[in-house]
């Protein structure tokens, strides 16, 4: 039978979380007909990024995050057995953790992963980006083309896109809230009448990266287009990198030629 108690009840007797220094904990638990709800408090003493991951359904369960009042802020609920994974960035406090019923009766393993938040811009960052900067326009004036500018507009946007692979766990071209290279470029401020993309994952320094996409009919066409005049670079390094997706390093490169 489902629970009767008032959330703040339940939120009392909550089985306590308690983060690793080296990497995921791993809880299990069950929800079915009779326990439709099992509810996990997790407290942090610093602000952190944090991951949570519901794995091995085998019915469908959904994922919450609730603020220490018990207000959902942030949810999980894919369909089917499909894996319900948050991941998020929250401050020093009180958090609780719900899983849910939501159709079937089913056994899961709950994975968290605290981290410190990254930092966006550190020092070695920066200078891996310079790297591939200079390495980039070193193989255009190989070619007898001229170098690309730095631009702050599409480094804002190659550095979301980066950011936003490693902490939502895909790669793609394609953002996860669906945006493709041109949108986000344009929401970055960038008025662009030519506008490209290279991105890349697993290369652990600038020489491996800037090597393999040189390697790569498509990316080397984007790094030789003669037309293409300004160039902005994201890194993003996860050191413990949960999930499905885990390459640790993400790189983009966004080409641009202004509009007028």
């Amino acid at each position: 039978m489902p629970s009767d108690k008032p959330l703040t009840q339940q939120l009392k007797t909550a089985k306590t979380l308690i983060p690793s220094p080296e990497g995921s904990q791993i809880y299990t638990g069950r929800v079915n007909a009779e326990n439709t709800t099992r509810y996990y408090k997790l407290r942090l003493g610093r602000a952190s990024d944090l991951s949570l991951s519901l794995h091995r359904l085998k019915a469908d369960a959904n994922l919450e995050l609730l603020n220490r009042k018990g207000k959902v802020i942030d949810r999980s609920a894919q369909e089917g057995r499909a894996a319900e994974t948050i991941r998020t960035s929250v401050k020093q406090g009180l958090y609780y953790v719900r899983v849910s019923q939501h159709r079937g009766s089913t056994r899961y393993r709950l994975s968290l992963v605290v981290n410190p938040p990254a930092a966006p811009a550190t020092q070695t960052s920066n200078s891996f980006i310079q790297a591939v900067l200079d390495l980039t326009n070193l193989q255009r004036r190989q070619a007898g083309l001229q170098p690309l500018r730095l631009n702050d507009k599409l480094a804002v946007a190659a550095q979301f896109h980066s950011t936003d692979m490693a902490r939502n766990d895909f790669f793609s071209h394609t953002g996860s809230n669906g945006s493709s290279v041109f949108d986000r470029v344009t929401s970055a401020g960038y008025n662009y009448a030519l506008a490209a993309e290279n991105i890349a994952a697993g290369y652990a320094t600038p020489h491996a990266v800037v090597k393999a996409w040189m390697n790569s009919p498509g990316h080397r066409a984007n790094i030789l287009y003669p037309g293409l005049r300004e160039i902005g670079i994201g890194f993003y390094f996860m050191d413990i990198d949960p999930g499905t997706t885990t390459y640790r390093y993400y790189w983009t490169q966004n080409f641009g030629t202004p509009g007028r």
